[in-house]
């Protein structure tokens, strides 16, 4: 991981909250990670997470995007467990703690994603300010 051209390395925090829709028609879900989000001088955007959740128990999941603007980040990526593959809107705040995420899933992967087909959540992330 080449960190040589990243304009800026956040660590944070995050609670996700959703629901997921397939052979339970509608089930809640909560997560909560610890991870890094890499923004490059170019706008390109690294970002990694993993923590507990329910009811899967664990989670993460790592990204690549590009920051539209100073208030918004695109991101594409994978969750490996409850496998699934993301689009993921990140607003970022004026006090620059804490962003809100609007993320959705497609998990159409069998038992790895619990049988489900789609997963839409919304989050709170928090900056760690050292």
């Amino acid at each position: 991981l080449n960190l040589s051209n990243a304009q800026k390395v956040t660590k944070f925090t995050e609670l996700n909250t959703g629901i997921s829709v397939g052979t339970v028609p509608i089930f809640p879900g909560v997560s909560f990670l610890f991870g890094n989000h890499i923004k490059y001088k170019s706008g390109a955007i690294l970002e990694y997470s993993g923590g507990v959740a329910f009811p899967s128990i664990f989670t993460g999941k790592v990204g690549i995007g590009l920051s539209l603007d100073k208030k918004l980040d695109l991101t594409v990526g994978v969750r490996p467990w409850p496998t699934s593959t993301y689009l993921q809107l990140q607003s970022h705040r004026p006090d620059k703690l804490r962003d809100i995420l609007f993320t959705v899933e497609t998990m159409n992967w069998g038992s790895t994603s619990f049988y489900q087909n789609a997963m839409f959540t919304v989050g709170w992330r928090y900056n760690i300010v050292k």
